[in-house]
C-alpha cells in the first residue's frame, strides 16, 4: 500500500469543541491542502460498538465515520489498536487501523 502520512499524534478523546474549531480554520481541503491526519497515542484504544450499516465506529467514547471497506473488514469488536483519523467539519473519519504488532 502507499505510505500513510500522519501530521501528529493526538488522542481523539481529547478533541474539544475549541480544538475542532481551530482545525476547521484550516479548511478548505483539497488536492493541495489535505485535511490533517492524526494517530492515536501509544496507549492503545479499545474499538467497541461497531455499527457498519452507516459506516460508524465508536473508538472509546468518540464516534468516527469509516468508509474504507478494507479497514472495516479488519475491525473486530474489542480490537485493541492505534487508529489513524482525519477531522473535517467537526467530523472524525477513521482511515486506518494499526494493530498491536504494528501491522497495517
Amino acid at each position: 500500500p502507499p505510505p500513510l502520512y500522519v501530521d501528529m499524534e493526538f488522542p481523539p478523546t481529547a478533541l474539544s469543541p475549541q480544538i475542532l474549531s481551530q482545525i476547521d480554520r484550516l479548511e478548505p481541503y483539497g488536492e493541495g491542502n489535505p485535511p490533517p491526519t492524526f494517530l492515536s497515542p501509544e496507549e492503545n484504544l479499545q474499538l467497541t460498538e461497531l455499527r457498519f450499516g452507516r459506516g460508524r465506529v465508536r473508538v472509546g467514547n468518540v464516534e468516527m465515520v469509516c468508509w474504507e471497506r478494507d479497514v472495516i473488514e479488519r475491525l473486530k469488536s474489542g480490537l485493541r489498536a492505534r487508529v489513524v483519523y482525519t477531522v473535517s467539519g467537526g467530523r472524525l473519519s477513521l482511515i486506518d487501523v494499526e494493530d498491536r504488532d504494528g501491522a497495517r
